[in-house]
């Protein structure tokens, strides 16, 4: 499941990515055989897993709003390329 974060281009195929892991990390917190039953800790796993993702997806559209695009390479080249094309983070503070 960490293909996609490899193989990914832009930040809304390394989200899915993220998302695919954050389930099987669920799925194999949830369904332990030699743990026992354990019903909260699926949840809890859950929950904390959700803030996580959350601030991630906050972070995804700030790159969109701001830079237009969610390629990883035109992100980058805009931030090193200076003030001229990342300068617009700094203006709206």
């Amino acid at each position: 499941m960490l293909i996609p974060w490899f193989l990914a281009d832009n930040f809304l195929l390394v989200f899915a990515g993220w998302e695919l892991v954050g389930l099987c990390s669920y799925l194999l917190i949830g369904f332990c055989i030699r743990a026992g039953p354990r019903p909260r800790r699926p949840r809890r796993h859950y929950l904390v897993n959700r803030i996580g993702d959350m601030g991630f997806a906050l972070g995804i559209m700030a790159i969109w709003t701001q830079l237009g695009t969610l390629n990883m390479q035109q992100v980058f080249a805009a931030f090193r390329n200076g003030p001229a094309r990342a300068g617009r983070w700094r203006s709206r503070c």
